[in-house]
């Protein structure tokens, strides 16, 4: 199971010094690899998860054992990250909250405009968020929004 100060949004076990641990062990990059393999092979999902979680407590078998090889720390990582951008599982971290009431009430702002029929206030309020680097998604469900 995926613990969450391994790789949850904080990977506050990541990033702690590895000083005077043990080294880990040299391995190819087959979590990667075997996750492409799943994919490749008529987008098996079911495989590249499994792939996945195999890594995941492999990394944290690793980690409880005190491994200090920053080289396989770094291209576990990166594997994750990898990993991750494919299957989006670890949520975003939350934004602070001066910026999230920001967006929210700039948010508001713009559906009264569309509400209003206002389509150039409703532009322009996008455009707004567009520069400070905030991605807004219309949907069924409402307006969705993260930092791009």
């Amino acid at each position: 199971m995926l613990r969450s100060t391994a790789l949850g949004p904080s990977r506050a076990v990541w990033r702690k010094p590895l000083a005077g641990r043990r080294r880990w062990p040299t391995r190819p990059p087959a979590p990667k690899r075997l996750f492409l393999e799943a994919l490749f092979d008529d987008l098996n999902a079911p495989e590249a998860m499994a792939a996945l979680f195999t890594f995941i407590t492999e990394a944290n078998r690793e980690l409880d054992a005190g491994g200090a090889d920053h080289g396989a720390l770094e291209r576990a990582r990166a594997a994750f990250r990898f990993m991750d951008a494919v299957l989006d599982l670890v949520p975003e971290q939350e934004s602070d909250g001066e910026l999230a009431a920001w967006v929210e009430e700039r948010l508001a702002a713009r559906k009264a405009a569309r509400e209003r029929r206002d389509f150039a206030a409703a532009d322009a309020a996008r455009a707004e968020l567009t520069a400070r680097g905030i991605l807004i998604e219309d949907g069924p469900d409402g307006t969705r929004w993260r930092r791009g």
